[in-house]
């Protein structure tokens, strides 16, 4: 029989909701989500109790679990952003965690969390209704926090008050709390990790930057990590959207006792080197964190991979899909497409490949796309 596994998704978007019933059969497992009228609406929070009791009750049947804290503590991502649950309130939902390993002590068990972003735009679709007013307020605010702590510099300090002064102090009050809320869930999730309660913790970083009270967080959580001494079951990367499915094939790997190795190969010279948009650390580094928190593990030579994972970088830096004029970003010299893909059709008559598209940021490279039925002999 198959293995089977439980998956509470970060939220009822397509991405994580639908992609990893896509995946799981890839996989060869069966997989089990809650129904649609227990998960969020857009604001509108799921149904933590009913969840909660989904949850517990199907353990009995699952082989692995895969948990998204925020579904079940807060009843989605936004309403992570949003809510007025208190600290204590979300950490004594996610007690049934610990009940879980107390029914099925032999359980996988992997759980996930967001780290809060710090939107820059004035956009409240998926922020506090005060965004639209003070939202790249706070989030220099954010920044220039970061920055007096850690450089000193008289410029910042001089900005930061001066700044404050203009916006709504109860709506960066409002936002600062909320920071420490989930701050506080997230430490005490590395907690129930060091206790052996989980046997993964995700601590997904979204929309990352390099100065920010969510950089600052990242330190302590680090810090607590490092304590814990429970860095082989408890790591930090960028990311959000893609962490369920990421740690379905986690789950899906350890069931199957299967580690898979990959080769990644670089589009651009400077591919490696680039730091994506909404990320706070070489690309390179971020490929190796997916790898390793999907159960795999970056092989030193292609021969020695499984999978050749092809990533298609910008020359120099990411940019948005529909800019006009990309050839000092993109296309420029440092990157060559037919080489990569020239690469990509050999390696694909000998291995099993992949390719990540991020030249652009949330959208496909319309010079990449086109091409890869050719090079790959697609009927066009």
């Amino acid at each position: 029989m198959p293995h089977r596994i439980l998956l509470l998704p970060l939220d009822e978007r397509p991405c994580n909701y639908w992609y990893p019933r896509y995946l799981a059969p890839i996989a060869g497992v069966d997989l089990l989500m809650p129904p649609a009228e227990m998960m969020p609406a857009y604001r509108k929070p799921g149904n933590t109790s009913a969840l909660s009791h989904w949850f517990l009750d199907r353990i009995g049947a699952a082989d692995a679990v895969v948990v998204s804290v925020d579904l079940l503590g807060y009843g989605g991502l936004i309403p992570s952003r949003i809510g007025g649950e208190t600290s204590a309130e979300v950490i004594d939902r996610l007690d049934i965690l610990r009940e879980a390993r107390r029914r099925k002590p032999d359980l996988y068990l992997a759980g996930f969390n967001v780290i809060m972003r710090a939107a820059n735009s004035y956009s409240n679709f998926e922020e506090p209704e005060y965004w639209s007013r003070f939202g790249q307020d706070i989030y220099r605010i954010s920044v220039l926090t970061d920055r007096v702590e850690r450089l000193h510099e008289a410029a910042d300090e001089a900005e930061l008050p001066a700044l404050k002064a203009k916006v709504d102090s109860a709506a960066v009050d409002d936002y600062f709390n909320r920071r420490s809320r989930n701050h506080a869930v997230n430490r005490a999730m590395i907690q129930m990790a060091a206790e052996g309660v989980l046997d993964f913790l995700f601590l997904s970083q979204d929309d990352a930057s390099e100065y920010g009270v969510p950089a600052r967080e990242q330190r302590v959580l680090r810090a607590d990590i490092r304590e814990a001494n429970a860095g082989d079951r408890v790591v930090v990367y960028p990311g959000a959207d893609e962490v369920g499915s990421v740690l379905l094939a986690r789950a899906a790997c350890h069931l199957a006792g299967y580690t898979p190795t990959f080769f990644p190969r670089y589009a651009s010279t400077n591919g490696p080197n680039i730091v994506a948009l909404f990320e706070d650390r070489p690309l390179d580094q971020t490929v190796r964190g997916e790898v390793f928190c999907a159960g795999g593990v970056v092989a030193d030579a292609p021969r020695d991979a499984d999978i050749m994972l092809f990533v298609n970088t910008p020359g120099t830096s990411q940019s948005y899909p529909g800019v006009d004029n990309v050839s000092t970003t993109v296309e420029t010299p440092g990157r060559n497409l037919p080489d990569f893909l020239s690469a990509l059709r050999h390696y694909a008559r000998k291995n099993q490949v992949a390719v990540a598209d991020v030249a652009y940021c949330n959208g496909a490279d319309p010079a990449l796309v086109p091409l890869l039925p050719r090079f790959l002999g697609f009927p066009q």
